[in-house]
């Protein structure tokens, strides 16, 4: 069980460096990333048809990477407090969720090119309200204690 704790921990670390490691890239950076998806899914996307705009689509790319890093992020945030006994999880996995889309956007405000957006944290804490939810779906299933 010990082993377990330091797994958690070492994974929602790892998952918040990303987190405020992508929040650090400069405009430029973070675009040609962004970018690589979106034109890999157009066209995987042209094959069966269907044409998105690109800016559309690089904004869906965005907002869906927020949303599940954070979505993921919880899960794992979760986990670990569940792990430390730390009663209610739920409720520390949503502070710590929130503590973190609100540094993200303000890390991501100091990047040349980028700004903070308060749409961002939203997606975030939907993300992080997600996992959560899926979370304790799985856990309510298995008869575990989740609060």
């Amino acid at each position: 069980m010990r082993n377990k704790r330091y797994i958690w921990i070492f994974l929602g670390l790892l998952c918040n460096l990303i987190i405020f490691g992508h929040s650090m890239m400069n405009a430029s950076t973070s675009s040609t990333e962004s970018n690589f998806i979106v034109d890999f899914l157009s066209k995987v996307l042209g094959v069966i048809n269907i044409h998105i705009d690109k800016g559309t689509l690089s904004f869906l790319v965005r907002k869906t990477a927020h949303f599940s890093i954070f979505a993921i992020s919880a899960t794992i945030w979760f986990q670990m407090y569940k792990t430390l006994k730390m009663k209610p999880f739920t409720y520390f996995s949503i502070i710590h969720g929130l503590i973190t889309a609100i540094t993200d956007e303000t890390i991501q405000g100091f990047s040349v090119g980028r700004s903070k957006e308060l749409r961002d944290v939203i997606i975030d804490v939907y993300g992080v309200f997600v996992g959560c939810l899926a979370i304790l779906l799985i856990d309510y299933r298995r008869g575990e204690d989740t609060h």
